[in-house]
């Protein structure tokens, strides 16, 4: 049986997982510049500039930072400072992952119509995880190793990252069960085609990318074999999530540049009404999440907005495509 703590192992360990980084610096090397036409676009003006792509920005490059980060420490042509190598490694991966959640806590806000509860419930879990990680940057410690033949940078403590991976794991499921609760209440969601459809399919996906890629670095910070195995995954998983929150974003965007606004107006047949929760109230023309009196369920640049004064009773309301010449 395999001695996880023996020294060798360790070593071996900390070898498959350099090697593994280095493979991770690659495809996200590809990701990074296949997609860099989006940026530009939004750049140059062919797109329109919303402040949500600020945190796509941050969600993107963060990534890229940490993974440089990571090899100066693992590849040093000199002794490096280990302490400030941990501190912005985990600085630019959890920067990420916040933004990730936010661009997700946003959407939730726009599919379930500002419902104060749907808010304050995505929101209680962001901040507890944004808590999280801040401890995560704050008490982890690095320390220069000769046990590897080069020299490099490795982290003593890791077991300290349980708390924010497991509730880094939580919050991801409670946010991911507020979108497709909130998406089922649109009878439009589940019929394919359509913004709704895409919006759900969208939730799905990011519920599986969730799910195979923090799933295992839960599992292996609670078994605690060793320091490198604590970390194997940790890499793999941060590329995965913002990987997947990145072409989310651009796959709903891509959408509304070709098809248009959508537009929530009332006046249409009760059938298309969202099944339960709160509405718009009738006569605020629209339900509206950027400033042209739109749904764009992707920027959120909300309008105000308010339940109807008779929750209980269906206000006709119907969801249309307006295709922009």
């Amino acid at each position: 049986m395999t001695d996880w703590k023996s020294p060798v192992v360790i070593t071996a360990e900390y070898f498959a997982l350099i090697k593994l980084y280095h493979a991770i610096w690659g495809a996200l090397i590809w990701e990074f510049v296949v997609n860099i036409g989006f940026e530009y676009s939004v750049f140059t003006g062919k797109r329109k500039f919303r402040l949500s792509f600020l945190l796509y920005l941050a969600a993107r490059w963060c990534p890229l930072f940490c993974v440089i980060t990571i090899l100066v420490g693992f590849d040093p042509v000199n002794q490096v400072n280990c302490q400030a190598f941990v501190i912005f490694v985990f600085l630019f991966s959890h920067l990420s992952l916040a933004c990730a959640e936010a661009l997700i806590v946003m959407r939730i806000a726009a599919i379930w119509g500002l419902n104060k509860i749907a808010i304050s419930i995505a929101s209680a879990a962001w901040l507890a995880d944004v808590g999280t990680l801040i401890h995560g940057v704050v008490v982890l410690h690095g320390t220069w190793s000769r046990d590897l033949p080069v020299g490099a940078c490795i982290i003593t403590n890791t077991l300290e990252t349980r708390t924010n991976i497991i509730v880094s794991f939580v919050t991801d499921l409670v946010l991911l069960a507020l979108m497709l609760t909130g998406l089922l209440r649109w009878e439009n969601a589940r019929r394919k085609g359509g913004i709704w459809w895409l919006l759900f399919t969208q939730g799905l996906a990011w519920m599986i990318i969730v799910t195979i890629a923090e799933a295992p670095i839960t599992v292996f910070i609670l078994l605690n074999l060793n320091d490198p195995m604590n970390l194997m995954f940790q890499l793999p998983s941060l590329v995965a999530m913002t990987i997947g929150a990145s072409r989310v974003y651009r796959g709903l965007s891509d959408y509304v540049h070709k098809e248009g606004d959508v537009h929530m107006s009332r006046g249409l047949p009760v059938r298309q009404a969202p099944i339960g929760g709160f509405l718009p109230r009738p006569g605020r023309g629209s339900l509206a999440l950027g400033t042209s009196g739109t749904l764009d369920v992707h920027m959120f640049e909300m309008d105000s907005m308010a339940p109807p004064k008779h929750p209980g009773k269906m206000t006709s309301l119907n969801c249309r495509e307006n295709r922009v010449a």
